[in-house]
């Protein structure tokens, strides 16, 4: 068990990206989370704090004429725990 000392801040971030059917939607979705994930742990980091909670994301998929454009949304808590 944790405990919560601080809570530094709220963190989100937005990440787009253009498919024209080179990837398929499942490894464009995995790789796109991963890199969210780095940018979320750098934004806790600058702001002191060491965990983040409530972290979640969620997708849109939009398509038209062959293309689609993927847009992956990131979102959590930054905290410093002990």
């Amino acid at each position: 068990m944790f405990d919560i000392k601080s809570i530094p801040g709220y963190i989100y971030t937005t990440w787009f990206f253009c498919m024209d059917g080179m990837y398929t939607h499942c490894s464009c979705v995995e790789s796109m989370t991963k890199e969210m994930n780095d940018e979320l742990l750098d934004k806790a980091l600058q702001l002191g704090a060491n965990a983040i909670i409530g972290y979640r994301y969620d997708y849109e998929n939009i398509s038209s004429k062959g293309k689609s454009l993927i847009i992956v949304y990131g979102q959590g808590t930054a905290v410093v725990i002990e």
